[in-house]
């Protein structure tokens, strides 16, 4: 990769794509050939299912059903020895009983006792025989197709496609199928019967074919039906066709015409099931029917009860993504780390104006719930800070049960809408509730967060001064080592007040639980490190410093809901219902309880950063198409223009899937956001695109459509366009005169695809591609900066930290400074 002058390589991770990732993710690409039939976890158990549908039907076919034949081929050689030794045994009986010509001999006992052991001797080796064939050729492999049926059950059960008890006592029956055509099962029967099956089916064709012949013939029947029977049958309907009793045939009654109406389908069932039923009567149960039913209840009983508790051990099944957990019912109720009672996390989301509003939001587990409030105030960052209840402001919470995702334990989601902030200022925040807080007491008691959280309010967009607003942007985020480095840098913003960072943008991919309802103890994890992480230390002076918790601003993604493209919002468990960025309700006084808002929630957001830079987030077709998502776009932009058509210079987009990839291969959701977004962004005069999904790092130059709209950048693909910081200057409004750009010279600068902690899945990167001014494969985040001049143009400034793999250190991208300035 070295080749490419591009390339950012010195941070390079390897694709660690794991061979069960493949095994078990392949059935929307090759089998259903749409990766986005299925979320993620269908996608898993369709394809282990159909691994194992392939391995039950590999063993019937290759290994059952030849085994099988060559036993019954067998059983007719040993057939016809055993007639011939018969033969031969009745006439040696012959000679042995012939009385001695010696009256004083006494070899008549000790050859009555040698033929009784070689009879003895004879049975054992034919029954060890039996045995032993029995068991390789029918016990031992349908046994294993029934173990592979039942672990084709279990993966049902597992995966919530039915019900624990009903999986083990479908496993049950299998097994139990399995011992009654093993042990209970005749063969000689029920071989005998399919060949009268047969004879009876054709019987009936015949009779049914020529009716006006029924009694003809009968009376044939009666005459040389004997012989027919004799010729046609098997060795057991031989001897009951010869036997006295049963030489005489009936004459044609109503019953035969009753049967010639019946179908030929139906007379072939009822044969079959006749024949299924007598053959099950072995000599064994016919002698100890009542110790056969016995034993087979007990066999029930046991292995109902052994898939019982196999199937709870791995119910509810959970799978999620960087770094790979699986959990299950039983493990998440001996998980300590989980959240059992009272606050769980807090966190703050950031709403429309982040110079006058905040989203303070908290989950907390309680049978019943009373009463969710929020204390909040400003203070004096120039001091220590303690805080007080009794001094401190007090605003109603809002909460919703999620009992739609979480059975397995009561929570409830809160939230409280922070208005009439004031700009440029520090405040604190700490939840708390009154309720039952387990199911071990009915007492209500009080419930705090044991922590005090801080943030900081952006400038007015009415100040004079200091109006630069700044935070940090990246996507497909996980908790890992370098995820860890990166954040110390992150902390480390704070050194320089002016530019530090007010809250975080999280691009999609938050936290990899795939949209799964028993995730949740995922979401508890990744709150806790959130708060312990993600924030920036700011020294106010040689003995007083804040540190303040970053808020959060996201877009979702395709493990949010499972996979792109998701029609329902059912199949996204928890992003909406966690990430309010508008609250539904005003209310002076919001009510304690409210609906589950997972269907009333926008996917489309608009952040502003004081009067200079507007914030877009859209839906890259997770839920809404971009086609969907049309309509938004042009209404917002129309509003915004009757204002003022100035205002808002700066317009950045963030969204999940990218437009313009660092992966050689562009997807069907990539394609139809260029059509239907890309000429909607150049007209509004968007700046600059935040994108993910993808795992690697990139900057692209300006482009319109594809193509590299700066003459004055440096040559296409040198070396000195990737490690050389990059300025671009666009006239758009005539702001300082000047010929402002003509509509067909607007372009727009792509930047990121996602990874802020994620794995590199081993997309193949379109390296040297001309239009990338940096590409790699990059652990990173980028900081943002924005502002504007007194000139009246806005700038957007921004620089890429990175993990570097050789030192094991978070340190910033040579050459990913960016500078845009908008007149």
């Amino acid at each position: 990769m070295s080749q490419y002058n591009n390339s950012i390589g010195l941070f390079n991770q390897t694709d660690t794509t794991s061979l069960l990732e493949t095994v078990t993710r392949f059935y929307n690409d090759k089998i259903h050939q749409n990766h986005y039939a299925h979320n993620y976890l269908d996608d898993h158990y369709h394809s282990v299912s159909f691994i194992v549908g392939m391995i039950i039907l590999g063993l019937l076919v290759v290994v059952v059903l030849p085994l099988k034949t060559f036993s019954l081929l067998y059983y007719c050689m040993i057939g016809n020895s055993r007639r011939k030794r018969n033969a031969s045994l009745s006439s040696t009986n012959d000679i042995l009983q012939e009385p001695s010509s010696t009256p004083f001999d006494n070899s008549q006992q000790q050859r009555e006792t040698l033929r009784e052991s070689k009879n003895d001797k004879y049975c054992f080796m034919s029954f060890t025989k039996f045995v032993a064939l029995e068991m390789c050729c029918g016990w031992i492999p349908s046994f294993l197709v029934c173990v592979f049926l039942c672990l084709l059950i279990l993966f049902a059960s597992a995966f919530s496609k039915i019900h624990f008890a009903g999986a083990a006592m479908l496993m049950s029956l299998v097994m139990l199928f399995w011992f009654v055509h093993s042990v209970m099962l005749d063969g000689g029967v029920f071989m005998a019967g399919l060949f009268h099956t047969l004879q009876k089916v054709q019987e009936h064709y015949h009779l049914r074919k020529s009716p006006q012949n029924q009694h003809g013939a009968n009376s044939q029947q009666q005459n040389g039906g004997d012989a027919t029977k004799i010729s046609s049958s098997t060795a057991l309907e031989m001897q009951e066709v010869n036997d006295p009793k049963n030489m005489e045939v009936s004459t044609p009654s109503s019953s035969s015409q009753e049967s010639s109406e019946k179908g030929i389908v139906q007379v072939l069932i009822e044969e079959l099931g006749r024949t299924y039923f007598n053959s099950l009567a072995s000599p064994m149960v016919k002698k100890h029917p009542l110790v056969t039913a016995l034993l087979l209840f007990l066999l029930f009983c046991l292995t109902f009860g052994i898939f019982i508790v196999t199937t709870i051990v791995s119910s509810d099944f959970c799978v999620t993504y960087d770094p790979i957990e699986v959990s299950t019912y039983v493990t998440r109720k001996n998980n300590n780390e989980i959240c059992r009672e009272g606050i769980c996390f807090t966190y703050m989301t950031i709403s429309k104006d982040i110079s006058t509003q905040m989203i303070v939001n908290f989950q907390l587990v309680a049978t019943r719930l009373d009463d969710a409030y929020v204390y909040y105030g400003t203070f004096n960052p120039q001091l220590d800070f303690q805080f007080n209840s009794n001094t401190s402001s007090k605003i109603q919470a809002s909460c919703f049960k999620l009992d739609h995702v979480i059975s397995e334990v009561s929570r409830y989601q809160c939230y409280a809408n922070l208005v009439n902030l004031s700009p440029s200022s520090s405040y604190y925040v700490k939840t708390a509730a009154v309720g039952v807080p387990n199911y071990f007491t009915s007492q209500a008691s009080l419930m705090e967060d044991s922590l005090v959280y801080k943030f900081r309010t952006a400038p007015s967009a009415y100040s004079s001064v200091d109006r630069v607003v700044s935070f940090v942007n990246g996507g497909d985020f996980a908790w890992k080592d370098s995820t860890y480095e990166l954040a110390s840098v992150l902390t480390s913003l704070g050194k320089n007040m002016a530019t530090c960072p007010y809250f975080a943008m999280v691009g999609g991919d938050v936290a990899y639980e795939n949209g799964c309802p028993y995730c949740y103890p995922r979401w508890d994890r990744w709150f806790r490190n959130w708060a312990k992480y993600m924030v920036v230390k700011i020294d106010y002076s040689s003995t007083i410093s804040h540190v303040y918790t970053l808020p959060i601003a996201t877009a979702v993604g395709n493990h949010e809901a499972g996979n792109f493209q998701r029609s329902s919002r059912n199949e996204n468990g928890y992003y909406i219902r966690l990430f309010p960025h508008e609250i539904e309700t005003t209310q002076s006084s919001p009510p304690l309880i409210v609906p589950d808002p997972q269907n009333t929630r926008a996917l489309q957001y608009i952040h502003y950063l004081s009067n200079h830079t507007l914030m877009m987030v859209l839906d890259s077709w997770v839920h809404e198409s971009p086609a969907q998502q049309v309509d938004f776009i042009v209404g917002f932009f129309a509003n915004l223009t009757k204002n003022d058509v100035k205002l808002y210079k700066n317009r950045i987009v963030v969204i999940h899937e990218c437009m313009y990839s660092s992966a050689k291969t562009k997807s069907s959701i990539t394609l139809e956001m260029r059509d239907k977004w890309e000429q909607l962004f150049l007209k509004n005069n968007v700046t600059l695109v935040f994108e993910n999904h993808v795992h690697t790092y990139k900057q692209t130059y300006p482009i319109r459509f594809g193509n590299v709209m700066d003459p004055t950048a440096n040559p296409l693909g040198s070396k000195d366009g990737a490690l050389n910081d990059y300025s671009y200057e666009r006239n758009i409004y005539g702001t300082n005169g000047g010929r402002p750009m003509k509509e067909d010279e607007k372009a727009i600068i792509y930047a990121g695809d996602g990874s802020w902690g994620a794995h590199y899945y081993g997309d193949v990167i379109d390296w040297g591609n001309p239009i990338f001014r940096q590409i790699g494969i990059v652990t990173h985040f980028y900081h943002v900066v924005t502002f504007d001049r007194p000139d009246g143009s806005s700038v957007i400034q921004t620089a890429a930290y990175g993990y570097d793999e050789t030192t094991g250190k978070g340190v910033k991208i040579q050459g990913s400074g960016l500078t845009i300035t908008t007149k």
